[in-house]
Formats: structure tokens, sequence, C-alpha cells
């Protein structure tokens, strides 16, 4: 913590998603996250490695200006292969909420 109260964290954390296609699988996630008093992310320098059901992998960079508890961002898919390989670049939507140390987030995603 620093002395204003705002925050510099190290963040790591694995979950789940589902898009709007009916895609699913899971995803990991690393990066450094700087949190205001109120706990209000500031700036963000966030990647996500993910796999689907087919095994289709993807890596994107996320964005994100809500607190820490819930919110939602977007990301860019900077990676993948499979179906990913085809969305390489795309601006993505997403919800994500917590569970325990686990996320799960929905997305949305426009080529």
């Amino acid at each position: 913590m620093l002395s204003d109260g705002s925050k510099i964290v190290h963040y790591k954390n694995k979950g789940l998603w589902e898009d709007s296609l009916g895609n699913y699988g899971t995803q990991t996630c690393l990066g450094t996250i700087a949190l205001n008093q109120e706990g209000k992310i500031v700036e963000i320098l966030l990647f996500c490695q993910g796999e689907d059901h087919n095994g289709d992998k993807f890596t994107t960079r996320v964005f994100r200006e809500t607190d820490m508890v819930a919110g939602t961002g977007k990301y860019v898919i900077i990676d993948g292969t499979g179906l990913f390989k085809g969305y390489i670049g795309a601006e993505c939507t997403y919800a994500v909420s917590y569970f325990r140390d686990a996320l799960f987030d929905v997305d949305k995603c426009s080529k």
C-alpha cells in the first residue's frame, strides 16, 4: 500500500469464460494493477491466456477501469490458434465476477 492509500498489486488468477457464440473454456491472467484509495483501477497491464473446449488457444491484452470486485472491460486478442486465429486484433467486451479465488467472465467479440 502506498502512503496515500492507493495500491499497486501483482495480479494472478485462473478462471472460466463463456462467449456470446456458446464457446467456453479456461484462462489464466497475469499482470500489474494500480488501484486508487477506493479500489478503482487507475492503470492496468494485464494479459490472459486461455483455451476453449476444443483445444484452441488465445492470448489477450486486457483494459479495464472499474473496481476490482467485479466489472466490465475490453480486451484485444493478440494471438490465437484455430478459431481464435481469425480473431487476432479483434476488440472484445467482457463482464467479470469473482467467486473465492476464481474468476468467471462472459465475452462478446466482433471481428
